[in-house]
C-alpha cells in the first residue's frame, strides 16, 4: 500500500461516540446484538476502507512543456500558448516576435516559459 488516504475526524468522532454509548448504556442495546456482531459491524466498513484505499494511484505529474512548441497569443505581455494553455513568457535572446509566430520551450521558470524563434 503506498498512501492511505486520511479518514474523516467527523466520521472517527460519530463512531467512538457510538461505541461509547453502546458500551455506557447496555439498557438502549438491541437484545440481539452480540459483541461479536458489534466488533464485525465496526471492521467490515474498515476493512473495505483499507481495501479500497490500497487500490487508490497517485495522480501522473503533469507534462513538462519544455521542448514543446507553441505559439504566441499576445505581446505584451508575452504569451505563449502550449498545450491549449496561456502561459506567461520570457524570450531567450532580443528576437522580434510577431503575434502567431510559432516558438519552441526552451527552459521553465517557475510558471514563466522561456521561448525561442523557431527558426
Amino acid at each position: 500500500m503506498t498512501e492511505l488516504h486520511a479518514i474523516s475526524p467527523g466520521i472517527v468522532t460519530v463512531l467512538a461516540l457510538w461505541v461509547l454509548w453502546l458500551l455506557l448504556d447496555p439498557a438502549l442495546r438491541p437484545g440481539n446484538l452480540s459483541w461479536t456482531h458489534l466488533i464485525l459491524w465496526l471492521l467490515t466498513p474498515l476493512g473495505m476502507y483499507l481495501g479500497l484505499a490500497s487500490h487508490s494511484y497517485p495522480p501522473d505529474p503533469p507534462a513538462s512543456p519544455v521542448g514543446k512548441e507553441g505559439t504566441i497569443a499576445q505581446l505584451s505581455p508575452l504569451e505563449v500558448e502550449v498545450f491549449g494553455s496561456f502561459w506567461p513568457a520570457r524570450c531567450r535572446h532580443a528576437e522580434d516576435l510577431r503575434l502567431g509566430q510559432r516558438v519552441r520551450v526552451v527552459e521553465r521558470q517557475g510558471l514563466t516559459l522561456v521561448v525561442e524563434r523557431l527558426s
